[in-house]
């Protein structure tokens, strides 16, 4: 992801079969998690809660992981300037 830098709103869509979690890293800093309580294949994807995060101007490698448990089905990430 490139930015011109500034804060920004992160959201995520997904779909999941039941309640789950992303911790979500920037840079190799984790900035949080997005949580979604499921169910919602067949229903349409769902829209986590968004993450204000700052990012410096550049480059950046955004990377959503959870070692505990299966990842939701992720359609879209969106950064929106703030």
């Amino acid at each position: 992801v490139y930015t011109t830098g500034g804060d920004y709103e992160m959201s995520v869509s997904a779909t999941t079969p039941n309640a789950r979690k992303v911790n979500v890293e920037v840079d190799g800093q984790s900035i949080g998690e997005f949580a979604w309580s499921g169910p919602s294949y067949y229903l349409g994807t769902n829209i986590a809660r968004p993450l204000q995060i700052h990012l410096k101007k550049g480059k950046h490698t955004v990377r959503f992981s959870n070692p505990f448990d299966y990842m939701p089905d992720i359609d879209y990430m969106q950064l929106r300037k703030l």
